[in-house]
């Protein structure tokens, strides 16, 4: 339920010197960010705040606010938001999610807030946007994934800037406690709105506040696990650079698929687990990892020459390595228009010899599959361009690449012998690596999640 309290009429523009201020202040240098910033206000005294002190600070373009649709009590707080941004002098906005139907209601519910979130903040062209995220919420999440027996990725908690669909999402009040928070918006007579579900024991986080509770007396507190998350994401970041170097030293890209030298299957599991992982969200781009047990027996089998699918992608024993590429059946549905992006990675341009106006026509790309490489062996027999045999590429991963298509007609092939005045690009999976060819990367470091 909502507990508004009328904002005053201005907020006070003197320097703020409190720890929250200090540490947003901190966090902008940290970061060398700079610009004008959104921030995802829902109406609790935790994003209230961080709205307040960032208009303080001068760095709030814009205020967005997600109506999921599942609360009667949700306009009411979107209300209250609104009426806090027009004392602001900042423009609220309120999109709307539905859901589907489909998959974990809550799963589905922070995957459409993301998407929409990053969607406004790119047309409006700002730098980045603010989470609300406390002290308290990431020794909740600590907790949470040690119960699931998490290790150093899940045990680093939430970090301080992630990227959405290329749009930053920055956490400037890690350190900082709710109650700190609260306070700000206190010493203002700004009130805030209480989401009932914050008491519901039947959400994970709410247990997880209430053991928290319990444990500080033993001195497992919040500012405890949210020094343990810190040093897990210290040592995340060690480890992420030594996968960094064996991508560099032990893998290769090939039209679109990425071969691992077998020196890779030798490293210690720590690091080969990572640097599988790292190649396989870079073709899929996930957003989560998969269970690790089922990542160990994908690699297993690898190492015992069977070939095996994991994440839509499969992973090939082949003389000089492992390659790895996208699975015929995980893109068989995937079509996007000539001029676009297929797949999250690859782009099609035409050159000299195509039509300029085929996107408009209704050219599109989709999967070669079987019937592009029927289609293809055809032309080969007639001796108009090359077999796609040649290409070196097995045929699985042949079917999994987008060609040129006009309807049911195969138009052009450029990854499998027949260019037919198209070339493709495709986003490179290592980084730094000069195949990127002008698709977006991949750039989410590997994390492992937890059995």
């Amino acid at each position: 339920s909502a507990m508004p309290n009328s904002p005053p009429e201005s907020i006070s523009g003197k320097m703020n010197t409190s720890a929250a201020a200090q540490a947003l202040t901190a966090f902008l240098t940290r970061h060398r960010l700079g610009g004008r910033f959104g921030v995802a206000v829902s109406g609790g005294g935790d994003s209230m705040a961080l709205l307040v002190l960032a208009a303080e600070a001068g760095v709030v373009g814009a205020v967005v606010s997600i109506d999921h649709g599942l609360r009667p009590e949700a306009s009411e707080e979107t209300g209250v938001v609104a009426t806090l941004c027009a004392a602001l002098g900042v423009t609220h906005t309120v999109l709307r999610w539905h859901h589907d139907g489909h998959g974990n209601l809550q799963a589905a519910a922070r995957a459409g807030r993301r998407a929409l979130i990053a969607e406004w903040a790119q047309k409006r062209g700002l730098a980045g946007v603010f989470l609300g995220h406390t002290l308290d919420d990431q020794a909740e999440t600590v907790l949470m994934r040690l119960a699931r027996g998490s290790g150093v990725d899940g045990l680093g908690g939430m970090a301080e800037a992630t990227t959405v669909d290329g749009v930053p999402f920055l956490r400037p009040f890690l350190s900082v406690s709710r109650a700190s928070l609260r306070a700000e918006l206190t010493a203002r007579g700004i009130g805030w709105c209480e989401d009932p579900s914050n008491r519901d024991a039947r959400f994970a986080r709410v247990r997880a506040r209430e053991a928290l509770a319990a444990l500080a007396p033993l001195g497992l507190d919040a500012a405890g696990l949210a020094r343990t998350a810190t040093r897990m994401q210290r040592v995340r970041q060690a480890l992420q650079a030594q996968v960094s170097q064996v991508l560099s030293a032990h893998v290769r890209e090939a039209a679109g698929t990425v071969v691992l030298a077998p020196a890779v299957l030798d490293l210690l599991p720590e690091i080969r687990d990572r640097v599988f992982l790292h190649c396989l969200r870079g073709l899929t781009g996930a957003a989560y990892p998969p269970r690790h047990a089922a990542l160990v027996r994908w690699i297993e089998a690898a190492q015992a020459g069977r070939a095996a699918p994991l994440m839509g992608c499969i992973l090939r024993p082949e003389r000089d390595g492992l390659r790895l590429f996208r699975e015929p059946a995980a893109v068989a549905g995937l079509v996007a228009p000539a001029d676009g992006l297929w797949d999250g990675r690859w782009r099609a341009e035409p050159g000299p010899g195509a039509d300029p106006g085929a996107a408009a026509a209704g050219l599109v790309m989709r999967a070669l599959g079987q019937e592009g490489l029927l289609a293809l062996s055809r032309g080969a027999a007639a001796g108009r361009h090359g077999h796609w045999r040649d290409t070196g590429l097995p045929r699985a991963a042949l079917e999994a690449q987008p060609g040129l298509w006009c309807g049911d007609t195969l138009v052009a092939a450029p990854g499998a012998g027949w260019v037919a005045g198209w070339r493709l690009r495709v986003a490179s999976v290592v980084p730094g690596r000069a195949g990127g060819q002008g698709a977006p990367g991949r750039d989410e470091a590997a994390q492992l999640p937890a059995d």
